[in-house]
């Protein structure tokens, strides 16, 4: 059985007593919680680094508005896009808690980001997000008018939660829509039939009982989850070229390294790669590891590199 990361073992030890002393209380699980407990994560992000260009807009729909922020590292250049899709569980995250993350995906990267504040569960369950998050990809030629940008090159990038959404964007757009698809320890089966929800449900921050409860929220009694879950899309033939990142201490671990199995099968080019020692959202516990963080950042580069 793989270890925790020593850099991990101080905070988890805190995050797990703290986790207990909530189920003692008896205190039930409320979308507040679980926003501030992700809002308390993000306090482990260090100092954000300036990008040259930043700029809040909106899609602007008939019933609704979309928040997106857009990060340009080199406004006098055309580049790429990269479309950020936040994790959360479908009901925790927003564009302010992920900053750190798509200011350094952009410079990182040299591409252009647009990042989407979706609408959360409960209060819009699923599919509100997603739709949320096609319309603003549908939507990109007007959001980066005054952008110097190759929207003949969108690539997808989605971390947990924001990984189902951006895997569901991908299957379903027309035949080479997407440059490519970058998952972060994503979440891909909403019926949690992999063994790694039972080997690693629980100590390791992110746990299988409250994923159940997060998807419970998400989710309509009537819903097909299996029809939703990325996991069980047939054929993959047509997805882009993908990046999946995952923790080997994560209960969502199986479903990203199955996902990436089906991928190859399906001839599709799939990288994988594994921390053995880490858990589930280590990119926002930048302060814990930063050389770690680094590296993953790098990763990504080097895959859009080769890509390119």
């Amino acid at each position: 059985m793989n270890k925790v990361a020593t850099e991990y073992q101080y905070f988890l030890e805190k995050a797990n007593a703290f986790a207990e002393e909530i189920k003692l209380s008896g205190i039930a699980p409320t979308p507040e919680q679980a926003r501030a407990g992700l809002d308390a994560i993000g306090q482990m992000s260090l100092p954000k680094v300036e990008v040259r260009k930043v700029s809040d807009l909106s899609v602007e729909l008939p019933d609704r508005k979309i928040p997106v922020r857009i990060y340009d590292p080199q406004p006098d250049q055309n580049k790429p896009v990269l479309v950020f899709i936040h994790g959360g569980g479908h009901m925790a995250g927003n564009i302010d808690l992920y900053d750190g993350i798509t200011r350094r995906l952009a410079n990182t990267t040299d591409h252009i980001v647009v990042s989407i504040d979706y609408r959360l569960a409960p209060e819009f369950p699923y599919p509100r997000g997603l739709d949320d998050c096609q319309a603003v990809v549908d939507h990109l030629d007007i959001l980066l008018k005054d952008f110097q940008a190759d929207l003949n090159n969108i690539s997808l990038v989605g971390d947990s939660a924001g990984g189902a959404l951006a895997t569901t964007i991908a299957y379903h757009a027309q035949i080479n829509r997407f440059s490519s698809l970058i998952l972060i320890y994503p979440s891909l089966d909403y019926t949690f039939s992999t063994q790694s929800y039972k080997t690693l449900a629980t100590g390791y921050l992110l746990e299988t009982e409250k994923i159940v409860w997060y998807f419970d929220q998400y989710f309509n009694p009537d819903d097909d989850r299996k029809k939703a879950s990325p996991l069980f899309f047939s054929d993959l033939s047509h997805m882009p070229k993908t990046l999946i990142l995952a923790a080997a201490l994560d209960p969502l671990v199986d479903e990203g390294k199955f996902f990436h199995k089906k991928l190859i099968a399906a001839g599709v080019d799939s990288e994988y790669h594994e921390g053995s020692n880490l858990i589930h959202c280590f990119l926002n516990l930048e302060l814990v590891n930063p050389i770690l963080i680094d590296q993953t950042y790098k990763t990504i580069s080097s895959f859009f590199t080769r890509s390119s």
